[in-house]
């Protein structure tokens, strides 16, 4: 186990420094308008390899060097080629992509019986209550709430961002359900307070908007704090 984090951890930190530190917007233009014609991109697939030969120090292994320079060039350039390589659901894919390349190099190096002995340390009951809890505080939650508030909805309508409130609750869900499970139950505090001065201070002149968003802010902390409460006691 010790050596798979000394691989990941400086594989991870070699990716974030190439995409989201070192990355300047002239290199992310050029690519984007010229892909595979554009010097920068080989520069850029050059300095992720670099980057990940240089923080693992495995010294023999020069084709960790090859394999993140070579995969960081293909993933980009598929990135660069679609229609809008901006768009949030590309972005994630070419994330992902290279996140698989980096679970692929560890398990070449070290072997299957690394994901092996990983998987068997890991604590499977509790992650997967955590992860039920956090799908139950997303669209569930959402949903339930959107029902019980549905005849105040309608009388005051919505003037704010296509989705953006669906994704406000979803956040702070699981922002409280996070301090539940930290025992943190201060921060609660402080977020509900924070969310008040933000939400009210706006609709202060139309007491039955501030009326509704009161109603719908503490069901979603209320949902999310019993949700909380439940996953810590079957933890």
């Amino acid at each position: 186990m010790p050596e798979l984090w000394r691989i990941l951890v400086p594989l991870l930190i070699a990716h974030l420094l190439t995409d989201f530190v070192l990355q300047t917007r002239t290199m992310v233009t050029a690519k984007s308008s010229r892909n595979y014609g554009s010097v920068w991109l080989y520069i850029h697939a050059g300095i992720a390899g670099a980057l990940a030969y240089l923080l693992t120090a495995m010294w023999s292994l020069h084709y960790i060097f090859w394999v993140t320079a070579i995969t960081h060039l293909v993933i980009d350039g598929w990135k660069n080629a679609r229609a809008n390589p901006e768009r949030t659901s590309i972005f994630l894919l070419d994330q992902l992509f290279h996140l698989l390349v980096i679970a692929g190099l560890c398990v070449w190096i070290l072997g299957w019986d690394s994901v092996t002995a990983m998987a068997e340390a890991l604590p499977v009951r509790e992650i997967s209550m955590v992860i039920l809890g956090v799908l139950i505080l997303m669209n569930p939650a959402g949903f339930v709430i959107e029902k019980l508030t549905w005849r105040w909805s309608q009388a005051v309508g919505s003037g704010d961002l296509p989705g953006a409130g669906h994704w406000i609750g979803v956040l702070e869900r699981i922002m409280i359900f996070a301090f539940v499970l930290l025992n943190q139950y201060v921060a609660i505090g402080f977020l509900f307070a924070a969310k008040s001065i933000l939400r009210f201070g706006s609709v202060s002149q139309k007491r039955q908007v501030t009326e509704y968003v009161l109603v719908g802010t503490l069901l979603s902390f209320t949902i999310a704090i019993v949700i909380g409460i439940l996953v810590s006691l079957a933890l």
